[in-house]
């Protein structure tokens, strides 16, 4: 028979689970601005699979709603704002 977790366990699931999310999100941050994805150009030093890797998530970027500003720069924006 499954059990349930006590509310202790259950509070410190919740908060391991936000801080990782958290941290899970300053590291794709971290890694789309050095892919200089909402950059007009690509950064020089970066391989041909870098810069296609950048070219598809700046088009799935504004699939989901990032905006293209002029000239060619793209406002990257977290798809949730929700903090705890």
């Amino acid at each position: 028979m499954k059990q349930t977790l006590s509310r202790e366990l259950r509070k410190i699931l919740e908060t391991t689970v936000a801080q990782a999310r958290v941290q899970a999100e300053a590291g794709a941050a971290k890694a789309l601005q050095a892919l200089a994805v909402g950059a007009k150009n690509a950064p020089a030093h970066a391989a041909d699979a870098q810069k296609k890797l950048r070219v598809r998530l700046r088009a799935h970027g504004r699939a989901l709603g990032d905006l293209l500003r002029p000239p060619r720069f793209i406002e990257v924006r977290p798809t949730h704002s929700r903090r705890n």
